[in-house]
């Protein structure tokens, strides 16, 4: 039996919401501006990355992304060392962010899971403990528009350099709901964001007339941004319900 390269990565797994209509909608008018928009946040994504690393050791050259239909699955290998692992995840976090920002912007809502363990892909196969239970936290724990990290990357962050984490500003986008459940913030300019937020929800096809109502609080003893992020559950249509895979 050959040698399989099993790596460990951190893993993240986005879906993106209300596929279905948008397959509908290529159906009966060839409207391709979905796959259109999630290439050009591809793009904007790798753009963010390139601009703000100068990419030592080809580090960038490491990460990759697959995309099958509504699934998206962005990964990173990583060593054992704390050094190794925040710079990594730094990296995977903000291109994910990256991502999910653009879309937004676009009116396309994500929902993700962010994960850590062994995995091994080729051309035909993905086999990865890591993708299973960043698929756990996407379809389970997300609910929201929002990519929730794994507790185990959580831990080992805690245990990381305190200057390290400081200096990559993780401690800035990585906020705590009510629930104490972590997850990025993909909104860099919350407050901007939040102005024109009820505009790009009333130009997309995810929602009727629901809202979705940010609020920021004041931050906590260590100095973490915490917010309650998304107060009402975004409502679909009944037709675009997520379809399990």
């Amino acid at each position: 039996m050959d040698n399989l390269n099993i790596e460990q990565r951190i893993v993240c797994f986005i879906d993106i919401l209300g596929f279905g209509n948008y397959i509908e909608k290529f159906n009966y008018s060839n409207d391709i501006t979905i796959v259109l928009e999630m290439k050009k946040s591809f793009e904007d994504a790798i753009k963010t990355l390139k601009d703000r690393n100068n990419n030592p050791g080809g580090i960038l050259d490491s990460l990759e992304h697959k995309t099958f239909s509504d699934n998206v699955l962005i990964s990173i290998p990583y060593q054992d060392s704390d050094n190794s692992f925040i710079t990594r995840f730094n990296l995977i976090a903000m291109y994910a962010r990256s991502f999910q920002f653009s879309m937004m912007q676009k009116g396309f809502f994500t929902r993700g899971g962010l994960s850590m363990g062994s995995y091994y892909s080729d051309d035909n196969i993905v086999f990865s403990r890591a993708l299973v239970n960043a698929y756990r936290l996407e379809s389970r724990t997300a609910i929201y528009p929002r990519i929730v990290i794994d507790n185990a990357i959580i831990k080992r962050i805690h245990n990381s350099d305190p200057s390290k984490i400081k200096k990559l500003e993780i401690d800035n986008y990585i906020i705590f709901d009510w629930e104490n459940i972590a997850f990025l913030n993909s909104y860099n300019f919350i407050d901007a964001v939040v102005d024109n937020l009820n505009g790009i929800l009333n130009d997309s096809d995810l929602v009727n007339d629901d809202k979705v109502l940010f609020k920021k609080i004041e931050d906590d003893s260590n100095g973490k941004l915490t917010q309650n992020f998304i107060q009402q559950e975004l409502k679909r249509h009944p037709n675009s319900e997520k379809e399990n895979i």
